[in-house]
């Protein structure tokens, strides 16, 4: 998952779901008039497996 640094509410949701951020793509997207920063948010087969019953679940999504 990639997002932009600035962007906290596109940020929230891989955080929620417990991907690990991985890095920073700088200058990744020119966005209006300037460069932003990607975060990059990762998950492993093994951190995932028996989640996605809790993600399907999830009445605040």
């Amino acid at each position: 998952v990639r997002a932009a640094a600035g962007n906290l509410k596109s940020r929230a949701l891989p955080e929620r779901f417990g991907f690990t951020e991985e890095g920073v793509i700088r200058e990744a997207e020119w966005l209006y008039d300037h460069y932003v920063d990607h975060i990059v948010y990762g998950l492993l087969k093994k951190e995932y497996s028996g989640r996605e019953t809790d993600v399907l679940h999830s009445t605040t999504i």
